[in-house]
């Protein structure tokens, strides 16, 4: 009796259940301006993907967000040379797809060039710590969801406050049952057609008529409507910020018994000592050697190569962890560092081993754009290997800084080294023959005046003619539209 009383007024009455209120957003004339280009925005960059060749479109694309971002969320960030940095480096991966067409690189570039901006935009106006420190870059992270899904309600709220719009719930009703009859009738309309001959044939011409001039607009656009809503919503939260909750200044891993660390780097590096025994081994034994072991000399070249690899990283990651669970202050620490640069040096001595297999490899096959990457990747590991080993023995250094730093600067590096024209040059100078080179560089614009140089030794060669042409062919559509177009196409049509 007395709990009903509890809940109960002073007349008697049951206190219905408080509900939450809804979240209000400011909105003013900006906003507003803000919302249609965001709507434009994601249409030209559902238009930039539509053909499935990126090129000049993702440059307009990123020009385009940046032109966004600096007239709502203003310039002054710029001041920082971190915003500088990673402005600079957003443009020089949007000017790659305008001035070179490999489609593998243009794929990895679009995912990088994302990224990059993402992470920039998400600090614009909300300070945080540096971008190249594992905390600066979380905060980023966060920042970054904070912005593309908890200011959504921020765009519908603009929307509603349109004058040609606000208050009208008719025309809203209106606008979102033709959203839904969208799905409908791509479903039922194809079940009648295939139900009725007569209809068939009467409505034939309007859907090819429909199918050739507005089907891909009409998905062009709902994918851009789509997208609009997180533009604006990024956008918005650069704008107006909001208090966050700070982080604390490091994040330490936790602290172990200096034993556990010094064990396991004991076991490893015994293991790698013998592992390196047995390279050198093969390596002074040369083929003889390997061929009493009934082991076939090229077979061995190129087998092993990315398990060395794997192994390197994996060997960097523990370095890394084992030096973070044991504090400096820690009486086992300096066994700690002397077992890590064991570890460090036997994985360097792996990466020459990888790269002389892959050395190997491309003396008997000739060398590839996917060969020329690992070479890439080889570098950048060895410049890792030796920040771990600055890191082991310095306290001041910063690794996550450099590993940020080296990453962004050498795939921008190998963006702009033109690696599948050097590619083919190399394989033609080498007097590899057509079909060798047509294996490996056959399916490039950049390739075309090295392929071209051959034909003339070549010319008889019908497969190396149809490849030459192939290429002119594709340069050619490239340049047809200019969201596919890109100064490498339209050097070689």
């Amino acid at each position: 009796m007395e709990k009903k009383q509890s809940l109960s007024g002073t007349d008697g009455m049951v206190t219905p259940p408080i509900s939450a209120a809804r979240r209000s957003y400011e909105v003013d004339a900006k906003d507003r301006r803000l919302l249609l280009a965001a709507v434009l925005l994601g249409i030209l960059c559902t238009d930039v993907l539509y053909y499935g060749t990126l090129g000049l479109g993702v440059t307009v694309a990123a020009a385009g967000w940046y032109g966004l971002l600096f007239w709502y969320g203003g310039m002054e960030p710029l001041a920082c040379l971190e915003h500088r940095l990673l402005l600079a480096a957003a443009g020089l991966l949007a000017l790659s797809f305008t001035l070179f067409s490999n489609d593998w690189l243009r794929l990895w570039n679009l995912v990088a060039l994302t990224c990059v901006m993402a992470l920039q935009t998400a600090g614009w106006t909300r300070p945080s710590k540096p971008v190249h420190t594992p905390l600066g870059f979380l905060e980023r992270l966060e920042q970054l969801g904070d912005g593309l899904f908890m200011r959504l309600g921020a765009a519908a709220q603009t929307a509603a406050s349109v004058r040609c719009l606000s208050g009208k719930k008719t025309l809203w009703a209106i606008l979102l049952g033709l959203v839904v009859c969208v799905p409908l009738l791509a479903v039922v309309f194809p079940l009648l057609t295939a139900a009725d001959a007569l209809f068939s044939h009467l409505t034939e011409e309007m859907v090819r008529w429909i199918y050739l001039h507005l089907s891909g607009w009409m998905a062009r656009i709902l994918l851009g409507l789509c997208l609009a809503p997180f533009f604006f919503s990024l956008l918005y939260a650069q704008r107006r910020p909001e208090p966050r909750r700070g982080r604390t200044e490091q994040c330490p891993f936790p602290k172990v018994n200096s034993a556990l660390p010094i064990t396991v780097l004991v076991v490893m590096d015994l293991l790698y000592a013998c592992f390196l025994a047995v390279q050198f081994a093969a390596l002074f034994g040369g083929e003889a050697y390997l061929t009493r072991m009934g082991i076939c000399y090229a077979e061995y070249a190129r087998s092993g190569f990315f398990q060395l690899v794997f192994v390197a990283l994996l060997n960097l990651a523990l370095v890394l962890l084992a030096l973070g669970c044991c504090g400096r202050e820690n009486a086992g620490f300096r066994a700690v560092q002397i077992l890590s640069s064991v570890l460090v040096a036997a994985s360097g001595v792996l990466l020459v081993s990888a790269v002389g297999r892959m050395t190997l490899y491309v003396q008997a096959y000739g060398l590839s754009f996917k060969r020329a990457l690992t070479y890439w990747g080889m570098a950048m590991l060895a410049i890792f290997l030796l920040a771990a080993l600055w890191k082991i023995w310095c306290s001041r250094a910063v690794f996550f800084k450099v590993l940020f730093t080296v990453s962004l600067a050498g795939w921008i590096v190998l963006n702009f080294a033109n690696v599948d024209g050097l590619v083919a040059q190399y394989n033609v100078v080498r007097g590899l023959e057509p079909q060798a080179v047509l294996s490996v560089s056959g399916e490039t614009l950049a390739a075309l005046p090295a392929l071209e140089k051959l034909a003339v030794s070549y010319p008889q060669d019908t497969e190396l003619e149809q490849a030459i042409e192939g290429l002119r062919r594709q340069a050619e559509w490239e340049t047809s539209r200019w969201e596919t177009w890109s100064v490498m196409a339209q050097l070689n049509r």
